[in-house]
């Protein structure tokens, strides 16, 4: 199966000889993760699944207790350990409130219908109040009655551009983050509350969360893609519900999907004109337009990775409130209709609040995943089903999860514990939390990077040699990783790699003259030398797919490219793109995650004006194989080399 050609970038540049060193954060910065977010890590932590529970008239239902959910995943019956419920668990909310241009029509009724929905809240429940437009707010705090948080949002001024994923993305840092800010907040009747979570089987640090998204859609200054959003929508545990007011609404809007939108594509119009006769048969039920929007969501799921891929392709361009839709269905939430009257937002409003009123959230322990050494990070989807044992009840939930074995998150906060501890001298320690960070993420540079660092304090040449070169190999570009292997090889007197990695890390932007001519008084410098330091510069920026599966995929792909360039002595690669003179698209037309993950398309060279100068197609059979997968983009290398020396 062929999908829509997809402009993934990533760019080989030309830099100039010499070029000035890059401040380690900064390349750092450059070098993390690809905005997923994964919520499970190898060590099986707990699913929580916020499942919203309506009777037959769709009204919330309240009180039930772990006994009453029936929870399957892929088919098998798991224990329900926590049930945080609505009427004995307060809710964090982060509101994400548009503040573009685009809304000026509907601010009023906006911000009046935001403090009425505080007074509808507990006194217990939490709320930040993010704003978005020209810049994105750091998000106030504060309990419904809180006096600042209802003049903040009260005096917001509407203006500017709309960075809608950039926000949302921001929105969900926040809210993963709520315990911090709200979990221990002292209000009235606490004790009474903390006694009937534990007899609930909860504790009182345990809360709900929502995140809800004011907004029109459009997005038209974001710096994160889509497809940044959707993963990290798809993998986040907490529902989304977007509330669409004015252009959402309006048809005709898929040209305008924003600047951080690369996928614009045309609607298959005969599949839009089934969805909104669909859409239409079960309007004015929201109990039945609930139903087919999951049953809509579960059959996407079980789709494979090229089948979801496609389907979303195709629905982008249909319009703004489809993509709003989207994190709607991907995150468990609820897509809200908003209106383009102030009547209908306040509808809305009430809308929302009887979802929050049904939310509960059960906590369950999923079986062991198995750990695939070749495979590390393939992310692997997990159907879910959840009903209740009583007739008559509707339950929602999201259709399902993505778990990796690789939980990138932990891994960063062991690195961090880890550089702390070097910090205050204790290098000896802090090994164990670089071990630590390799375990949750074997891809993680850095840990290789301080770990070598921390074995450098102690003396420990060789492991610290060994750390370094791992470092250059899934770090590959990285110029303080290429400095250190070269220092740490030339320590240890093998100075053909010293030279090798002292070259890298010239060419990724590292001034290493002087180091150079250390090397020269007790090594000859490679014939090479100047041809390699002069040779084409290429850069490998991120790239993003809207599924989560197909991300792992594409991430091996990316690290096989890094590592190809790295030790190509044809290239120099940089992580610095205004470095760069030409770019290399990497155009991914099939991804297939059954069985041996597989991946084809073309890499395409441009110019910075982006005129396509040179292209060629490639196939990986096994993308998470390194050594065949090096193979073919190390032949591929070959062949662009030769097409430059030609021209």
């Amino acid at each position: 199966m062929r999908i829509a050609a997809l402009p993934v970038v990533v760019a080989l540049l030309i830099v100039p000889s010499g070029a000035g060193a890059v401040p380690v954060q900064q390349q750092e910065r450059q070098a993390e993760t690809l905005g997923q977010r994964p919520v499970f890590g190898a060590d099986v932590s707990m699913v929580m699944v916020n499942v919203s529970v309506l009777d037959g008239e769709g009204l919330p239902v309240a009180g039930l207790a772990a006994d009453d959910f029936i929870l399957l995943e892929d088919g098998a019956p798991q224990t329900v350990s926590v049930v945080l419920n609505p009427d004995e668990v307060p809710v964090d909310l982060v509101i994400l409130m548009d503040i573009s241009g685009s809304v000026l029509a509907d601010q009023i009724a906006m911000k009046r219908d935001a403090v009425t929905l505080l007074d509808a809240l507990k006194p217990d429940d939490c709320v930040c109040f993010i704003t978005f437009g020209n810049t994105i707010s750091t998000g106030t705090w504060g309990r419904p009655d809180d006096e600042e948080l209802r003049s903040t949002i009260l005096g917001t001024q509407v203006k500017g551009w709309t960075p809608l994923y950039d926000a949302l993305i921001a929105g969900i840092d926040h809210i993963e983050q709520a315990s911090d800010e709200c979990g221990h907040m002292a209000v009235s009747g606490e004790s009474d509350r903390a006694a009937a979570s534990s007899d609930a089987g909860t504790s009182p640090q345990e809360r709900r969360k929502a995140l809800i998204v004011i907004t029109d859609g459009g997005d038209t200054s974001s710096q994160a893609q889509f497809a940044t959003a959707v993963n990290a929508a798809s993998l986040t545990s907490v529902p989304i519900f977007p509330v669409a007011v004015g252009i959402a609404l309006t048809e005709g809007q898929g040209d305008n999907m924003g600047a951080g939108e690369q996928w614009r594509v045309q609607a298959n119009a005969r599949g839009a004109d089934a969805r909104d006769k669909s859409r239409e048969a079960v309007a004015g039920d929201p109990v039945a337009e609930r139903q087919h929007e999951f049953d809509h969501t579960a059959r996407v799921a079980r789709q494979s990775a090229q089948q979801r891929w496609s389907a979303r392709l195709t629905s982008w361009g249909r319009g703004l409130d489809d993509s709003l839709r989207e994190f709607a269905m991907i995150s468990g939430g609820k897509y809200i209709n908003g209106g383009e009257s102030a009547a209908s937002l306040r509808i809305a409003y009430n809308e929302l609040l009887t979802w929050l009123r049904s939310s509960y959230v059960l906590g369950y322990y999923p079986p062991p995943q198995e750990r695939v050494r070749t495979y590390r990070g393939h992310a692997v989807w997990h159907d879910l089903e959840v009903s209740t044992r009583v007739v008559g009840f509707r339950v929602y939930a999201r259709p399902g999860y993505y778990r990796s074995d690789i939980d990138r998150t932990a891994s960063t906060a062991a690195v961090q514990a880890g550089v702390e501890m070097l910090e205050a001298n204790e290098a000896a320690d802090s090994l164990f939390a670089f071990e630590r960070a390799l375990q949750e993420d074997p891809y993680n540079w850095q840990a290789y990077f301080y770990r070598g660092r921390a074995y450098g304090v102690l003396g420990r040449i060789e492991d610290a040699q060994a750390d370094f070169l791992a470092a250059a190999r899934v770090g590959a570009g990285i110029g303080p990783v290429h400095q250190f292997a070269s220092i740490a090889s030339g320590d240890l007197e093998q100075f053909e790699i010293a030279w090798e990695h002292a070259i890298r890390a010239h060419q990724a932007g590292i001034d290493m003259r002087e180091h150079f001519e250390m090397l020269r008084r007790v090594s000859p410098a490679p014939a090479e030398l100047e041809t390699r330091l002069e040779a084409p510069r290429l850069y490998v920026g991120p790239a993003l797919v809207p599924d989560p599966e197909a991300q792992a995929v594409l991430d091996a792909i990316l690290r096989g490219i890094r590592l190809s360039i790295s030790e190509a002595a044809a290239f120099g690669l940089v992580t610095q793109p205004q470095l760069a003179d030409y770019y290399l698209r990497l155009q991914v037309n099939s991804v297939e995650t059954e069985g041996r993950p597989r991946a084809g398309g073309a890499l395409e060279l441009l110019q910075p004006s982006g005129d396509r100068l040179y292209d060629d197609g490639f196939t990986l059979q096994d993308v998470f194989d390194d050594v065949t997968t090096g193979r073919v983009l190390s032949g591929k290398l070959r062949e662009l080399a030769t097409w430059l020396d030609r021209r």
